[in-house]
């Protein structure tokens, strides 16, 4: 069965959809400070560890699947999504950006993501926004966004990937 790209933004919709709430609750559940989101968190952690390195190993180890090739790119995305996953099992503040990103992505397949500019001095809760002329970033980050972003562009087009219009 192949799933469409879009099928994969269901689900992922999906399985973010019930995840946020189901962590949420488990972290109330702890006593809802913030060692006890943390707690919840590292219940995660441990769940990942089962489900994403001792699973795979023991497939790989037992010859029931075959070793793949190692390609940088299929690294680099890999850890990259790894990065977001953890990331987005942190628990940050609800944001009401207003973006055109929906737009593009009607054109063609893509994602959004943020890239934390906060110099390490700073509380990223007190800082101006991006918008204010008060807004101080941290340029080491910039580096960072555009290998991510050439990365991603460079296997995108790699992958002879092609923009398709949805009607």
């Amino acid at each position: 069965m192949t799933i469409p790209w879009w099928g994969y933004v269901v689900l992922a919709g999906l399985a973010w959809g019930t995840y946020v709430p189901i962590i949420f609750y488990g972290g109330s559940e702890f006593g809802g400070k913030p060692n006890a989101r943390l707690m919840a968190i590292l219940c995660v952690g441990v769940a990942y560890f089962v489900l994403a390195v001792l699973f795979p190993m023991f497939l790989f180890l037992s010859g029931q699947e075959k070793w793949p090739t190692m390609a940088t790119t299929g690294l680099v995305f890999s850890s990259l999504a790894g990065v977001a996953g953890a990331v987005g099992a942190t628990e940050g503040d609800v944001t009401m950006a207003g973006e055109d990103f929906s737009r593009f992505s009607a054109i063609a397949p893509g994602f959004f993501f943020n890239l934390g500019v906060t110099p390490p001095h700073l509380d990223p809760k007190t800082v101006a926004s991006n918008h204010s002329p008060l807004f101080q970033g941290d340029d080491r980050a910039l580096a960072v966004g555009v290998r991510a972003m050439t990365n991603m562009a460079m296997d995108f087009l790699r992958s002879g990937g092609v923009p398709k219009l949805i009607p």
